[in-house]
């Protein structure tokens, strides 16, 4: 492979920290930035977790995660779940006035008027 991959932009889980060998061996795949690694662990966390199986990540790694999407949903800076913002757009500015930071609780709370494919966003989310 010749030059370096770019990472993309916006935060991610620390390449370094508790998540590494999970990040390692899970999504190596992945491209570093705008919570990209965060989005393939929780993928593969909630996948055990579907079938019955044990966490592929440490519980250091889950509280690394858990502060991490706390944070960036917090912020506004991380989407809950990949093709979230695109998806819940013209229902993030009709109900919840564009604002940033508690739009997941916003929409929680107009669920019956979403439009549909921002209700199946929020089901990724396990909102409901």
């Amino acid at each position: 492979m010749t030059g370096t991959v770019k990472p993309a932009e916006g935060p991610d889980l620390k390449p370094d920290g508790p998540c590494k060998a999970a990040l390692d061996r899970l999504c190596a795949h992945v491209r570093q930035g705008s919570g990209q690694k965060a989005h393939c662990l929780r993928q593969k966390v909630v996948a055990a977790t579907n079938r019955q199986e044990s966490s592929p990540v440490t519980p250091d790694c889950k509280l690394q995660m858990a502060k991490f999407f706390i944070h960036g949903l917090q912020s506004g800076s991380l989407e809950p779940v990949s093709g979230f913002n695109a998806a819940c757009k013209d229902d993030i500015e009709k109900y919840c006035g564009g604002k940033k930071g508690r739009v997941v609780q916003c929409l929680k709370n107009v669920s019956s008027k979403l439009q549909p494919r921002c209700f199946y966003q929020m089901m990724e989310v396990r909102i409901f």
